[in-house]
Formats: structure tokens, sequence, C-alpha cells
């Protein structure tokens, strides 16, 4: 049978909602927002190595990851790994910058991708929503405080 076609079965559609339910970009998001919007999202499987996001590029999408693992490099050096239930690519559509870092599948990975476009038409019509998803790219919390014992 087509590989492709059996591996987009794998992952429900409760599994998608709570992954982005779940990310902390689309954690503002009602439930009638993330049921249309799931409407709008397609599914990918990307294979290892696939370069998924390049550094420099305009970017109207972002993507959660639903399984598997990508890399991140910001001008050729690795950065960091992110699995499944975090997002990439979410930079360029809240700051209309272009993309600032390039991301690999580093094993096979299912992505679900989301349109700027779709996300805007979602969230745009209640007030403030843009701006507080805005807010969680921008201003991203700081790491937890190291507890010192006197």
């Amino acid at each position: 049978g087509d590989v492709s076609n059996s591996q987009t079965k794998g992952i429900s559609k409760a599994t998608r909602k709570k992954i982005l339910a779940n990310s902390r970009v689309l954690q503002c998001m009602t439930e009638e927002e993330l049921e249309s919007l799931l409407t709008t999202v397609t599914f990918q499987t990307c294979p290892r190595r696939l370069r998924i996001i390049q550094q420099g590029d305009l970017g109207d999408k972002m993507y959660a990851i639903a399984a598997g693992e990508v890399d991140i490099y910001v001008n050729g050096k690795w950065m960091a790994r992110r699995g499944e239930g975090m997002v990439v690519g979410e930079v360029s559509i809240f700051s209309q910058q272009r993309r600032t870092a390039t991301v690999c599948a580093w094993t096979p990975v299912k992505i679900i991708e989301i349109t700027k476009e779709a996300l805007q038409t979602i969230v745009q019509p209640r007030e403030g929503a843009w701006e507080a998803m805005r807010d969680k790219i921008v201003h991203p919390p700081p790491p937890p405080k190291k507890t010192t014992t006197a």
C-alpha cells in the first residue's frame, strides 16, 4: 500500500487537536477557534533530513510537530531539537520577519501545517486574540529562576 497514506491515518483528529491546543502559541485559542483551525490545516509526512524551513525565506506557515523530531539551525549552527507538540516557524508569521532559522527533519516527522491566512481569519474577529498570540512569540516567558539556598 501507499506508505505516506497509512502514516497520515495514524494520528487522530483528537490527537491533532490536543497538539494544537497545547502549543504555547495557540493556547489562547477558544474551543471553537481550534475546531475551525483543524478544518484548515494540512497534514504531511516528511522523510528524515528533509528541510522543512529555510532561514531567510519569507514565511506564511507554521508547523506543529505531531510525531518525530526536527533540528533547528541558525546560520548553519545547530541550536536545538524539537519534538512532538512543539511548533516551529511561528516567528515569521507574527513578526513579519524572514525565517530566523532552518528546520530539518532529524527523524521522519509528521507535521501539521498552519497557514497565517487561516489563523488570522479565525482569530481576528476576537478582540486582542492575534496580539495575545504574537506576544507569546515576541516576549517569550523568562527562564525559571534558580532558587538559591543560603
